[in-house]
């Protein structure tokens, strides 16, 4: 029997409301290899978990949801570290975090083009 390999790769996206975005945001990432995606719901109203499983099923995409009623103070930023701590506390293998938001379509080879660029420095960012 051989043991599959650990996911090393995170993506963050902290979502609200983006039932009518998330799924052409999540389509684009599944297509790309083998992350897990965690999508953090900040006071969410609509169906955007929902559409996200149901994105996640049809493509295969490892996809974690976790829903969250955050004060109103707190926001974008709060749930991108939520998601980045669940990562940190239950990947063991996790080499790479990445995020973007649930509004964007990443280029096709977003994540290879990150992790070649995470291999010659300790962070990158860019539009």
């Amino acid at each position: 029997m051989t043991r599959p390999i650990a996911k090393d790769t995170a993506i963050i996206i902290p979502a609200r409301n983006e039932e009518a975005r998330i799924g052409p945001c999540l389509t684009a990432l599944a297509e790309q290899g083998n992350a897990v995606v965690i999508l953090v719901l900040n006071n969410t109203t609509d169906r955007t978990g929902s559409v996200a499983r149901g994105i996640a099923a049809q493509f295969g995409l490892d996809l974690t949801v976790l829903e969250r009623i955050l004060p109103a103070h707190e926001g974008v930023g709060t749930a991108r570290r939520i998601g980045c701590d669940h990562a940190l506390q239950t990947m063991p293998a996790l080499r790479y975090l990445l995020t973007t938001d649930a509004d964007c379509i990443v280029a096709s080879n977003w994540i290879a083009r990150n992790l070649a660029h995470l291999k010659t420095a300790d962070a990158v960012c860019g539009k």
